[in-house]
Order: structure tokens, then sequence, then C-alpha cells
């Protein structure tokens, strides 16, 4: 192939930002950026600017869920990757997309967002054994125990398990 020929020859196409696979792709949870190239498809990929979009569409659009959808909208709106204005009609927001998109303001903004959810151990812990398992798989601080619920039980019994050494919990079966 010669040198100046492009790569794909696509009739149709959504231009995406580099730093959308440099910078936000390690960094936003995929829920998170499955809404952000939606609303981006939904704009940008129609050559338009902004764009009336419902949170069902989002969801359905995205393939995630309500609170997703809801929360992914929220935190790409506080990014100021996009504004929002709200409509009257039908729960349909209007998404704008920021003309004046800084590469390095956006990254940084999503990352202080997002580090409570990126966080694999909570704030003053710094190791899984000072994890405790709660419910549902979230972690708290403290004892290195790990909490599990019984499958086949009813959510009132729980059965304590002990780290290992190494801080690994395994399950005895």
């Amino acid at each position: 192939m010669p040198r100046n020929e492009p790569a794909l020859k696509l009739k149709e196409y959504t231009q995406v930002p580099n730093f959308f696979f440099d910078d936000l792709l390690p960094v936003l949870p995929d829920w998170c950026l499955r809404v952000l190239l939606f609303i981006w498809r939904k704009t940008v990929g129609w050559n338009k600017s902004a764009d009336f979009i419902s949170l069902s569409q989002i969801e359905k659009g995205a393939r995630v869920s309500h609170r997703h959808a809801w929360e992914a909208a929220d935190l790409l709106v506080r990014a100021e990757i996009f504004s929002r204005q709200k409509s009257g009609t039908r729960g349909m927001s209007r998404f704008i997309v920021n003309a004046q998109l800084d590469r390095q303001e956006a990254v940084r903004r999503l990352t202080q967002l997002l580090v409570p959810q990126r966080n694999q151990f909570p704030q003053g812990t710094s190791s899984p054994q000072e994890l405790k398992a709660v419910p549902h798989g979230n972690f708290t601080g403290s004892s290195g125990e790990h909490t599990e619920i019984q499958p086949n039980k009813r959510h009132s019994v729980q059965e304590t398990i002990p780290p290992t050494p190494n801080g690994i919990v395994e399950s005895e079966r």
C-alpha cells in the first residue's frame, strides 16, 4: 500500500480524539466509556455540536444499566466533556460537546472525580490484609477478615474466612 493512502476507506465513521484512547480508556470504567462513546457518536458522529438524548436512549445505545447511564452522563458533564441542558420533554437532555475541550483538563477532572471508584483500597488502607469484605464484594478497612454471604442461605448467616499468610483469601469448600 502506498504511504499516502488512508489505512481504511470507510464512508461511515466517527472521528474520536486520540486522548480518548490514550488517556481515558485506561481511567474510565467500561460503563462510562460506553456512555461517552455513545453520546459522542450521537453528536459528533452526526456532525452536530449538540443533540437531545434521553436517559433511556443512553441505556439502550450504550447497553448499560439505568444507574450507570445516569452516573456516566453526570460524570461526563462534571468533567466538562459535555454540557447538558435539561428539557421538560419526555426526560430529554440536550448534550452539548465542549468546543474548547482541553485534553489535560478533561483527564485531570475525570481522574479526580473517579478516584473513589478506581482506588482498589479504601482511604486509610494500603494492602489487602487491611481490608474487610462486606456483602456484595465491597471492602472496608480493618481486621484482615473476608466475609462472604453463602449463596444457598438467606443472607442472614455469614461465614468468616481467615486470610492466608500472604493476604489472599481462600474459601473453604
